[in-house]
């Protein structure tokens, strides 16, 4: 039954999936239990889900406790969600492990969870350890843990040896690791977004012709970021762009977007148009994608809807982002629900979090929860701040206060503004002060007039208000 279940879910009918997964789960399977209990959560049938999980966890099976650790703290349940992980770290998940010192107060406690994991042969515990101890100066001290990490074959460990040892001088032992780190990343079918990646640290490591070449193949295989990336080398190198140029006009897709999106940035429209055209007929999705925002921004939405849609259908997440926004700012919520979610289950955080704000809007918080917390774990801060609004609007102030931190340590200003409303509530001046101030600092014009008037009404005006924060 088991097998059959797999089957079911790798050729996309989660309907008959969840059928297999739920009769092998009632006969005692606590694979099943899992699976299951997965399916079900992705549904967003979680009460379900944690009844498996439950079932599953009392047989000590380290992976439900796991799951059922995400789900606490999904649904805002920070201590419990803390103590399925300890469970599972007991059982020796390093997942878990992970989890925790992610989570725990103190930078020493993490570092003692990552080095459990990483003891336990965590590659990724390895190398988040290494560079936890490498952002604290403790270079010797990290140097090994990359190593171990690097030697396991990960590919992100030797490049960010290579990175290290760069840094730090020693660059016949950083270019050995950046030529093995870019052997690595070649082979094989790679994500273009780890080519993105891998390339970032190939050019820290200063090999930015090995970057170029892993930026190609990214944007060759769709990536948006890629083309991006590239047009920055650009910038730097009249050499980089007449060869650029020159293979634009044989033909070269990469190219054509490219020097597009060069030209773009410099403003001359009607060219960037006419290379994003080209490629784009050769089926170029990122010229698709760069083309629709260029026609979307001088008026022709209809043009751009044609071609957003056209890069969609092709599985371009970005482009699915943009046309949903169209759809919906055009009354086609159904579709533009539908679009979203395949961008999200593309690992697109933006539609993770315009799917949390679809929800909001139909009353539905359950699932606008669900797609902002999904979202604020790779890392939206929009979402961490509606997740702070939601918690704050049923009571829950310390949650609300933790996300909207949460927001503020990854920049949003709006995460500043809703912690002087808590400070606002505990009588704080001194604190409103402090928030409103980060908030209004980042440009943020609702923070400014606030500002302005807890300044009036505290009497620190002189009378008359203050010219550099309000704003009317």
């Amino acid at each position: 039954m088991v097998k059959y279940g797999y089957f079911a879910d790798e050729t996309g009918d989660s309907e008959q999936a969840i059928h297999w997964f739920r009769r092998a789960a009632g006969a005692g399977n606590t694979e099943a239990m899992v699976k299951l209990g997965a399916l079900l959560h992705k549904a967003g049938k979680n009460e379900e889900a944690a009844q498996w999980w439950r079932r599953a966890s009392a047989q000590e099976i380290a992976g439900a406790m796991h799951n059922l650790g995400i789900l606490s703290e999904e649904q805002g349940n920070d201590e419990e969600a803390m103590i399925w992980w300890q469970r599972a770290a007991a059982a020796g998940l390093t997942d878990a492990m992970m989890a925790v010192a992610a989570r725990v107060g103190s930078n020493e406690d993490a570092v003692r969870w990552r080095q459990r994991a990483a003891d336990a042969g965590d590659t990724q515990a390895m190398l988040v350890l290494g560079l936890t101890l490498q952002d604290a100066g403790n270079v010797r001290e990290a140097e090994p843990w990359l190593w171990r990490a690097a030697n396991a074959e990960s590919t992100d460990a030797m490049l960010w040896l290579a990175v290290v040892l760069h840094q730090i001088g020693r660059a016949d032992e950083a270019a050995h690791w950046a030529e093995l780190g870019y052997q690595h990343a070649s082979l094989g079918t790679r994500a273009p977004e780890d080519l993105v990646s891998f390339g970032g640290l190939l050019q820290e490591a200063g090999r930015v012709d090995k970057a170029w070449q892993l930026w190609r193949r990214a944007a060759q295989a769709g990536s948006i970021e890629a083309v991006r990336r590239l047009r920055l080398l650009l910038l730097g190198s009249e050499e980089a762009q007449a060869r650029y140029r020159h293979a634009a006009e044989t033909g070269d897709p990469v190219a054509m977007t490219a020097l597009g999106l060069l030209l773009q940035f410099d403003d001359h429209f009607p060219e960037a148009e006419q290379w994003y055209r080209r490629a784009a007929d050769t089926g170029a999705t990122p010229a698709m994608f760069f083309l629709g925002n260029l026609l979307s921004a001088t008026d022709r939405g209809g043009d751009a809807e044609r071609w957003w849609r056209r890069a969609a259908d092709a599985g371009q997440a970005e482009s699915m982002v943009n046309l949903a926004v169209r759809l919906h700012a055009s009354g086609r919520d159904e579709e533009a629900a539908r679009i979203w979610e395949q961008a999200a289950d593309s690992g697109i955080p933006e539609a993770m979090h315009s799917l949390g704000n679809l929800h909001h809007q139909m009353g539905n918080d359950d699932d606008a929860t669900r797609w902002w917390w999904r979202a604020a774990q790779v890392g939206n801060t929009d979402a961490m701040v509606m997740l702070g609004l939601l918690r704050h609007a049923a009571g829950d102030t310390q949650e609300a206060a933790r996300w909207w931190r949460q927001a503020v340590g990854h920049g949003n200003a709006r995460g500043a503004l809703g912690l002087s409303v808590l400070s606002r509530a505990a009588g704080s001046d001194e604190e409103e002060e402090h928030w409103l101030r980060r908030a209004a600092d980042a440009g943020l014009a609702e923070a400014m007039t606030l500002l302005g008037k807890l300044l009036q009404d505290t009497g620190r005006t002189g009378g008359s208000r203050p010219r550099e924060w309000c704003m009317g």
